[in-house]
């Protein structure tokens, strides 16, 4: 026989050996192939397969910033400071006010008890006063039927005694001008009297220049104690309104 036609046949493998290798490796898949492979859209609901990522969600268009204009300053957002308090927070509760000393406690006690017996004293003279001029006598009477209501209405007594702290403003109004005018009486006697001796000496001209600058200083002393007295009481109407 020919040798060339005779075709030796591999020995079999031994028991507990493992296959043998083949002769070329097989090829290795291409990575760009790979990539072009997209996976199929997932319908409304469906839960992801495992081993692909979840979709993710669709954000909304971001709108664009509009840029300062020529000459305009831009400040940044302020931050809040540290330890400042939110905005919505309530405000603190005011301090307690501070308790005064006794004697002034006493001093104001008895300013208002007296400033209460002069308004009292004032305002029954204003309403004789005025129950005797013709047309005004109605307002007396008017302020008498008020207070005869109110305490029928009421049933106490201390409800009946109305604007005796008002009273007492316009008998310390009152007051106050009487007595600054006694410096212009003074000197007005005066010159009456230096008129009546010497009509023409020099002394009746200088107590007439002196009555002329003395009225003027009087009157502006009243109206600014008026205006001063004004502000004073809408000042303290404020702090009781508060």
């Amino acid at each position: 026989m020919n040798d060339d036609f005779i075709i030796q046949a591999e020995p079999p493998p031994l028991p507990g050996m493992p296959p043998p290798l083949p002769a070329t490796p097989p090829p290795l898949p291409d990575p760009l192939a790979l990539l072009a492979v997209v996976p199929p859209p997932l319908s409304a609901g469906q839960p992801p397969q495992f081993g692909e990522p979840p979709p993710l969600p669709e954000t909304p268009p971001l709108a664009p910033t509009p840029l300062p204009l020529s000459g305009e300053t831009v400040t940044p957002a302020s931050a809040p400071e540290l330890g400042a308090p939110p905005s919505d927070a309530p405000p603190p509760p005011p301090p307690p006010p501070a308790r005064k000393p006794f004697f002034r406690r006493l001093r104001d006690g008895v300013a208002s008890v007296a400033e209460w017996f002069f308004g009292g004293a004032v305002l029954v003279v204003g309403l004789a006063v005025l129950s005797v001029v013709p047309g005004l006598n109605f307002l007396s009477l008017g302020y008498l039927l008020n207070v005869s209501g109110t305490v029928a209405r009421t049933g106490r007594l201390r409800d009946g005694f109305i604007g005796i702290r008002k009273a007492a403003v316009i008998g310390r109004f009152i007051a106050g001008t009487w007595l600054v005018l006694w410096p212009v009486r003074i000197t007005s006697g005066f010159w009456k009297d230096a008129v009546l001796i010497a009509p023409d000496s020099v002394n009746a001209r200088y107590w007439r220049i002196a009555l002329v600058l003395l009225t003027g200083l009087t009157l502006w002393h009243i109206l600014w104690a008026c205006k001063r007295r004004s502000k004073s009481a809408a000042g303290g109407a404020r702090k009781v309104r508060h």
